[in-house]
């Protein structure tokens, strides 16, 4: 039996506030793949997204990792990032035992990767723009994107002064006038340099 691929990828490395939400996704044998688009999470509409997540939980291996920002600022983004895709990756194993047979090339989006337990039979490599060339990635990038949107969005049930349903946490204009205006919350990233030269109290 070949490989098992194992896509990994992340949601909220770039914003200001909110957590990085970090997905790894395989496919099922037997799974056909569906008459809806499929690809990276930010070609797709809204209405996109919930189909493509619907189906990707309904049907394939699946796990998430959500990192908060006290870890963010505790270990910078690049490290709680592969910290978080790494406990992803573990999640996904201890889900679906069935995959510890099996030989994995995990497939992860971006420039970096993170080092296999020596546990886990398997390579992890790189694949720049991963989220357009790799199903596997492409679902993950899907279903990190969707869980992060509602992350937020409750998120502007507790602080609706900011705006976190609108920008999702990233430096808009908007995002910064009301950290200007009421200084960060908890959930803003206090490592982050726009955050560090607004008003802190």
């Amino acid at each position: 039996m070949g490989e098992v691929v194992v896509g990994v990828d992340e949601a909220g490395r770039g914003p200001l506030a909110g957590p990085v939400v970090c997905a790894c996704v395989s496919w099922k044998e037997g799974v056909d793949r569906p008459p809806i688009r499929l690809n990276d999470s930010k070609s797709l509409s809204f209405a996109q997204r919930k189909r493509a997540f619907k189906f990707i939980v309904e049907n394939l291996y699946w796990s998430v990792s959500i990192i908060d920002v006290y870890a963010i600022d505790r270990l910078n983004i690049r490290r709680a990032t592969l910290s978080g895709m790494s406990e992803a990756l573990t999640i996904l194993l201890d889900k679906y035992p069935q995959l510890r047979q099996r030989k994995l090339l995990v497939l992860v989006d971006g420039k970096d990767s993170f080092d296999l337990p020596v546990s886990i039979n398997g390579r992890c490599r790189p694949v720049i723009k991963g989220d357009k060339y790799v199903l596997e990635i492409s679902c993950a990038s899907i279903l990190a994107k969707v869980i992060r949107d509602y992350i937020m969005f409750g998120l502007d049930c507790l602080y609706p002064e900011y705006g976190f349903a609108d920008h999702k946490g990233y430096a808009t204009a908007q995002h910064l006038k009301a950290i200007d205006q009421f200084g960060p919350c908890r959930v803003h990233r206090r490592s982050y340099r726009p955050v560090v030269q607004m008003r802190l109290w």
